[in-house]
């Protein structure tokens, strides 16, 4: 089988089974955590009170944990260090290609930054009760994260396909996938924003001194394997059946921009490990196939119920989007990979 029936045999197969699947997620608020410093004015001429009686600091969705103690008291204002994590976005599954670290998405905690679309049409809220929304905002906001994260994953994509020859095709259209993530944040930050009735976007993303670059083509074509053949390709699968069971034209019109953007993006991923093959040889090939076989699908671990009649507005729980992740890992992605290293 060449590459270009490779190729059509994938997407076909993407575009037929539409099964949907969730990616690895963190296991606890600790590996998204941003810390950040919150000040309060008030009558404070004699001292800062403990975080611990100061109440506005756990007010929110999310309400983020102040480091114990007492504030800093400065010209009459008292900053406390308080750590946002990641509580509010209520929804482990990962969409499009988030940056991993240790096999999990580094994420951003939330903010009230605007990453807004003020020409986005805007879901219809009739019928919903205030629990719902909530609900339907955290799913939105989780989305917007690992889309914002995605962002960064194809800026490192650009960096090591340049430090690597790749072809400029391949280049550029990771370039563009990054541009199509940060629209896809912009659109899902927007619908959190208008089910919670408050601004809500990222915070800074925890990228610490150092990004880690492949420094070998097999270690490129390895990342390759599992950030995008293997998770983007099942966040593909996970995107289609949201739009299967959306109702919502607002949330339809933005989910059906982001298939026809991930199938490129899956595509893109293909293309460059079989490029890395070509190029590297066997000693790729071979650890492209011990990639895949390590691929397990992910176990659900979002613990706050999602009602199924919440899919209207494209929003899936773990555990169905989990179910189906073992059937689109054995069913598509190792069949085609079986093809790939052959």
């Amino acid at each position: 089988m060449d590459h270009a029936d490779l190729r059509r045999r994938l997407l076909l197969a993407i575009g037929v089974v539409a099964l949907p699947v969730a990616a690895h997620a963190f296991d606890s608020a600790e590996d998204a955590e941003v810390k950040q410093t919150v000040c309060i004015q008030g009558d404070f001429d004699t001292g800062c009170p403990d975080s611990a009686d100061v109440e506005r600091l756990r007010e929110g969705d999310c309400p983020a944990v102040p480091e114990p103690g007492p504030g800093t008291l400065t010209n009459g204002v008292c900053c406390y260090e308080v750590v946002q994590g990641t509580c509010g976005m209520g929804c482990s599954c990962a969409h499009g290609r988030p940056m991993l670290r240790e096999s999990r998405p580094l994420l951003a905690g939330l903010a009230t930054t605007r990453w807004q679309d003020a020409s986005l049409a805007r879901p219809d809220l009739s019928g919903l009760n205030t629990l719902e929304r909530g609900r339907l905002a955290r799913f939105w906001a989780s989305v917007g994260a690992h889309e914002h994260s995605s962002i960064a994953a194809f800026h490192r994509v650009a960096l090591e396909l340049l430090a690597h020859g790749a072809p400029e095709k391949l280049l550029a259209a990771s370039q563009r996938a990054a541009l199509d993530e940060a629209r896809h944040a912009r659109h899902a930050f927007t619908f959190a924003s208008h089910f919670a009735g408050a601004t809500i976007g990222p915070a800074a993303l925890p990228l610490g001194a150092t990004v880690d670059i492949a420094t070998t083509l097999e270690a490129l074509a390895v990342r390759t394997v599992r950030e995008g053949c293997v998770e983007e390709t099942m966040s593909l699968l996970a995107a289609e059946r949201m739009l299967a069971e959306s109702r919502d034209p607002a949330v339809r019109h933005v989910l059906s921009a982001l298939v026809r953007d991930e199938r490129r993006h899956v595509d893109l991923a293909w293309r460059t490990v079989r490029w890395a093959i070509d190029s590297g040889g066997r000693t790729v090939c071979d650890a492209v196939a011990v990639a895949f076989a390590e691929a397990r699908a992910p176990v659900p671990t979002d613990a706050e119920p999602l009602s199924p009649r919440l899919a209207a507005w494209g929003a899936i729980s773990d555990e169905r989007l989990c179910h189906a992740a073992a059937a689109g890992l054995h069913a598509l992605i190792r069949p085609v990979a079986a093809q790939l290293s052959a």
